[in-house]
């Protein structure tokens, strides 16, 4: 599915760029990513919000619409857990990372000279990778570990505000409905990310 993502943007692209009608850009964002189910089973000390960045490269084909291939990294969710069973100090920590490769087409709306307000929307391929590792402190450990790719709906939006003709500062917001869905251990979940960055048209 990566491959057919990349396919279809290198295509878009290329055809927008010789077209003559499109203007390529590239965008960059830093914030905090949320995994909407992460605590739903708390049994220690959880943490179902991490950092998380995104970049992204596309071509605005018309004043109003764009085209873009995003790479999302969502950080991870930690659950740990830990307790003293016949004298035995006992741990479980157990975390869920993932990342998404996004492929958009956007509609851009102009609401003073310099700000814009936008909204995407496209098909986003998640990888998402679940680690358990439990054991006896100072004894005893073992790992598990399984992953799973989903396919689904990603929807964004956001808001611009040009401090240079070719420089936007950028507030983003993405949701991936039911973006991880690992099969083995029965868990599933939302992504929402929010992030504030740059775009930098050429």
């Amino acid at each position: 599915m990566l491959k057919q993502l990349s396919v279809i943007a290198i295509a878009l692209l290329a055809t927008q760029a010789h077209a003559a009608v499109g203007q390529p850009f590239v965008t960059l964002g830093l914030g905090q990513s949320s995994y909407s189910d992460g605590c739903e089973v708390v049994v220690g000390d959880c943490d179902d919000k991490d950092t998380a960045f995104r970049v992204g490269a596309g071509v605005e084909f018309a004043p109003m619409y764009s085209a873009e291939l995003t790479y999302l990294n969502h950080g991870e969710s930690t659950d740990n857990f830990s307790e003293v069973v016949f004298g035995v100090n006992a741990f479980d920590n157990y975390s869920i990372e993932a990342e998404t490769f996004a492929l958009q087409v956007g509609a851009t709306m102009n609401v003073a000279p310099q700000f814009n307000v936008y909204g995407k929307a496209g098909i986003a391929l998640t990888k998402a990778e679940a680690s358990n590792n439990y054991g006896i402190v100072g004894g005893t450990q073992f790992t598990d570990r399984t992953d799973d790719d989903t396919t689904g709906a990603i929807l964004s939006i956001g808001a611009q505000y040009a401090v240079m003709p070719n420089l936007m500062l950028d507030i983003q917001v993405d949701h991936l409905p039911k973006a991880i869905d690992l099969k083995e251990i029965e868990f599933e979940s939302d992504l929402t990310t929010i992030s504030a960055g740059l775009k930098y048209q050429f």
